[in-house]
């Protein structure tokens, strides 16, 4: 049983990488097989989900952002600060990026399933790793944004400390 390319079976000579010649030929043809291409097209249309509810409600985040900072000035919103809109907006903001990267994921699956190939799976593959990441890190950020804004709080509660 071989563990690794060799293309030279002396067992006494040291293991060599193989070229990018050799690599593609022990590759065989860069087909995708159906079940690939089955599982790509069943989740597509998740991600055309996400993507379409996450641009209706970054546009309504959009939309409560520019009322609460065009309501600032008037009597009825009793002192509404003008902060929390800013706010609205910078999320509505943040919230398009996974969202553009889910339409390009869902491009790239459907490119895969009307006649792609290999590199359109590694497309697609690539697109998805990269929504994986933006939410990780938004998560960590989240995680961290809330841990400060709690001991902010509690230090507000606490008042000044005298020692």
């Amino acid at each position: 049983m071989s563990t690794g390319y060799n293309p030279n079976p002396n067992p006494y000579q040291p293991p060599s990488a193989p070229t990018q010649n050799q690599w593609a030929q022990a590759q065989g043809p860069s087909e995708v097989s159906p079940a690939i291409i089955d599982s790509m097209r069943k989740t597509r249309p998740w991600v055309m989900l996400l993507a379409i509810l996450g641009s209706i409600s970054t546009g309504i985040m959009l939309l409560v952002g520019l009322g609460m900072l065009a309501a600032v000035g008037s009597r009825a919103t009793n002192g509404l600060p003008a902060g929390a809109g800013f706010m609205y907006l910078v999320f509505a903001a943040i919230y398009v990026v996974p969202i553009v990267m889910m339409y390009r994921y869902s491009g790239a699956i459907n490119r895969l399933m009307h006649g792609g190939g290999q590199q359109e799976l590694e497309q697609a593959v690539d697109a998805q790793r990269s929504i994986w990441q933006t939410f990780g890190i938004m998560a960590l950020i989240g995680i961290v944004g809330s841990v400060l804004m709690v001991v902010v709080a509690v230090g507000f509660a606490m008042g000044p400390m005298r020692f």
